[in-house]
């Protein structure tokens, strides 16, 4: 087994997005319980290689995101740093002092773990970017979803221009990643795989959104009703996302890692247990074994402070090839068994035209 990089910064946790009375959800103790986990898990120290990131460029984010837009953010970053206040981007997304050159470090984490990937001297198996803001809400000129820019997308962007011809996105945060959906929908280079509840703010992610023209069918998107537990996210992950990425042979694999379809998160409304993200580490560490190829994860939700650090370390212990520490996954807890199973069906025949191996799932 190879190193795990993890990339943080004491930046992540240096600002609040608070306004007024108004807590928000994107708080710095997130980043604060995540540390904490990481330094309680003695198992995990051997294999950790704890890395500084640094800013993305204005031409690293340009793979993504046009000038003017960048612009525009600087720009709100300004108004921000002038006022020492925050500024609100949209009803939940808000620009503080310090959350522009937050975001581009966490973009700058992407990118570093994506080359320490492919470095045969550091010996890397696995990347954890722990950022914030997240990412994968952040359109290709629009933020959104408290994500200033989209970070997995912009290192998506690096594995092409590095020589990779296939690269797999998976994405299981409890609300669509909208925006790494909008900049791959026409691009067949990048598949796109996301499980998320249904509806759910930004109410996108239903089956039938598969791409367009040459990225047709190269969209996924899983929705879960609400209610959805381990057992609904296990199925799900063995009928349709792995078998997907069996026929699509990536050559490399990022992960949006959200943890707030967690039971006890305040914002989700879904049934994972700890144990159900260990088991859902476990098959993805599995599965990029089998085929050869490495992962990099970037943390996106995940707002319960209970139990972040611990699905972030359940992660982590999994690519790491050491016993889980969480409790069994839980596999009778779907609200609604038959709701869940209707929706996988609908998936594997909606896109059994693009993907046969979906056919035997249907």
């Amino acid at each position: 087994m190879g190193k795990i990089a993890v990339f943080q910064s004491c930046e992540f946790s240096a600002y609040r997005n608070d306004v007024g009375d108004a807590r928000h959800p994107d708080c710095p103790e997130r980043m604060i319980v995540v540390r904490d986990a990481l330094a309680r898990a003695s198992d995990l120290a051997p294999f950790l290689v704890g890395m500084e990131p640094q800013e993305a460029t204005l031409a690293q984010l340009e793979m993504v995101h046009p000038p003017t837009f960048l612009k525009w953010l600087a720009d709100m970053s300004k108004k921000a740093v002038d006022a020492n206040a925050p500024v609100h981007l949209d009803w939940d997304t808000i620009m503080t002092p310090q959350s522009w050159r937050a975001a581009k470090l966490a973009t700058g984490a992407g990118l570093m773990a994506v080359e320490a990937l492919q470095s045969k001297e550091m010996e890397i198996d696995f990347a954890f970017a722990i950022e914030r803001p997240c990412g994968h809400h952040a359109l290709i000129a629009q933020a959104m979803g408290f994500s200033l820019v989209n970070h997995i997308a912009v290192a998506a962007r690096h594995c092409l221009s590095l020589g990779h011809k296939r690269v797999l996105i998976i994405d299981w945060d409890v609300h669509h990643g909208n925006g790494t959906q909008q900049i791959f929908w026409k691009d067949p280079g990048v598949l796109v795989v996301s499980l998320q509840r249904y509806p759910q703010w930004p109410f996108s992610g239903w089956f039938t959104e598969i791409g367009a023209e040459d990225g047709e069918g190269y969209t996924v998107n899983v929705p879960l009703p609400e209610g959805t537990g381990d057992a609904g996210y296990l199925e799900s992950w063995k009928r349709i996302v792995e078998r997907i990425a069996v026929q699509f042979q990536p050559e490399v694999i990022l992960l949006s890692a959200g943890y707030d379809a967690h039971l006890l998160d305040p914002l989700g409304c879904m049934r994972i247990t700890t144990g159900g993200f260990a088991q859902l580490s476990a098959l993805l560490a599995d599965l990029a074994r089998r085929l050869g190829v490495k992962v990099a994860a970037f943390l996106e939700g995940g707002y319960c402070l209970d139990v972040l650090g611990d699905c972030v370390v359940e992660t982590l212990r999994a690519f790491a090839g050491v016993p889980s520490q969480a409790p069994p996954a839980v596999l009778n807890n779907d609200a609604d068994p038959q709701a869940v199973a209707d929706h996988i069906g609908a998936v594997c025949r909606h896109l059994t035209p693009y993907w046969e191996c979906l056919g035997k799932a249907a």
